[in-house]
Parts: structure tokens; C-alpha cells; sequence
């Protein structure tokens, strides 16, 4: 736990949701500090309105406070493809849904990019073929 936090400093910070049984919900937020204590510090949200209305810092306990490092040069990285013959997986959440993501893996057989559709591809697992979104592939192995 870092405890050399300073006002400006950007921070990703956690609250939690408790509920009957077991079950509890984690909740992650950026902000900004405000002011710093022993134990607490004060945190404007980065984007967006709190509930007490836009501009409003509230206290949050040190432990659930984590510094970004805004000094760090941050490039964005280059996404390897995947190519036919390549060992992937396949992610796909079921939008607007409840039910869990399906995953899917196998070996990449085909890649279809006709204009005006989006780009699939062609998975083999054992003897089962499946086509699914090429932009929801990643490499598991080359």
C-alpha cells in the first residue's frame, strides 16, 4: 500500500456493495485527491457526478486507494493478429444479457474479410468447426 499520497494525485479507488449471503459487489472509481489524513483521504471523482452533485470530494479509507503513475509513458501497444494455423481463443459476452460469456478455443482455419461485413473466422476444435468474430480473437499460441 502506497502512503505518499498527495492532492492532484489520480487515483483508482474501490467501494463496496454488501448484500444478504455471501454475495457482495466490488465497485472501482477514478478520482482525483483532494486532501490527505492519517487514514482517509479526500477524493473528487475524476468524470462524472456523485450522488451529493458534481464537484463534491468525499472520504475514503487509505486501503482502498491505489496511485496511477500519470509519469509513465504510456504507447498503445500493437495487437498481434491472428493467423491461420494459430492456437485462440474466442470471447464473446452476451450483450444486454445476464447470461455468463461464452469462450470458445480451437485452431484458426479460416479468415473471411469481405467488404461491407464484418470480419469472421473459422475455428476447428477436434472435429467441431465453428465461425465467430475475428475482432473477438486472441492468440494463445503461434
Amino acid at each position: 500500500m502506497s502512503d505518499d499520497f498527495k492532492p492532484g494525485n489520480l487515483v483508482l479507488y474501490t467501494g463496496m456493495t454488501l448484500k444478504s449471503g455471501d454475495e457482495s459487489l466490488v465497485h472501482y472509481c477514478l478520482g482525483v485527491i483532494q486532501a490527505v489524513g492519517k487514514y482517509e483521504v479526500f477524493v473528487r471523482k475524476q468524470k462524472g457526478e456523485s450522488y451529493l452533485g458534481a464537484n463534491h470530494a468525499f472520504k475514503v479509507p487509505k486501503c482502498n486507494v491505489r496511485k496511477i503513475d500519470r509519469q509513465r509513458k504510456h504507447k498503445q501497444p500493437e495487437f498481434k493478429q491472428p493467423k491461420i494455423g494459430d492456437l485462440v481463443l474466442h470471447y464473446s459476452d452476451q450483450n444486454f444479457s445476464s447470461k455468463p460469456a461464452i469462450i470458445k478455443h480451437g485452431v484458426l482455419i479460416e479468415i473471411k474479410d469481405v467488404p461491407g461485413q464484418m470480419k469472421s473466422a473459422k475455428l476447428r476444435n477436434g472435429s467441431k468447426e465453428f465461425d465467430v468474430s475475428y475482432d473477438n480473437l486472441i492468440v494463445l499460441e503461434h
